[in-house]
Formats: structure tokens, sequence, C-alpha cells
């Protein structure tokens, strides 16, 4: 029985090893209220006070060109 535990524990610490999560564009929610704002350019804007943090969606290729020396193993170069 404890050897099938074991088995099990592995094998189940090794399902998530090879996801890759790839989130879609930024979008605030209506209910987040009026200090989010969205941008045209789809970037998302926090406002509080003198605070202000800006999220925006980055695409693969508009990483890859930032960042090309580190770029060469694909999902791996993270």
């Amino acid at each position: 029985v404890a050897g099938r535990l074991v088995v099990w524990a592995v094998c189940l610490s090794f399902c998530s090893c090879g996801y890759y999560h790839y989130a879609g564009p930024l979008s605030p929610l209506d209910e987040q209220g009026v200090a989010l704002t969205v941008a045209d350019d789809g970037s998302v804007t926090f406002t509080q006070d003198r605070f202000e943090v800006r999220l925006r969606y980055v695409t693969d290729r508009e990483l890859n060109r930032q960042f090309a020396a580190h770029s060469t193993a694909g999902p791996k170069s993270t």
C-alpha cells in the first residue's frame, strides 16, 4: 500500500512539469471600480492617489525581439 502511495505521489508531482500557461489580453471587469482604465493600446492602468501601475499584454514575438539573446530555446527561454 505504501509503495502505491509513493508511485501516485511521484506521478502527481510530474503532472504539471510540462504545462506552459499562456495568458490572453488584459481587460478589467465592470465590478472592479473606477480605479482601473483600459487604454486604446490594450493596457490596463490602476490609479490610486499618486500611485499608478500600468500592465500591457506582450506577445511572444515582442518578447523575442526585446530579448533576442535569451530567446533561443522557445518556451523554455524564461
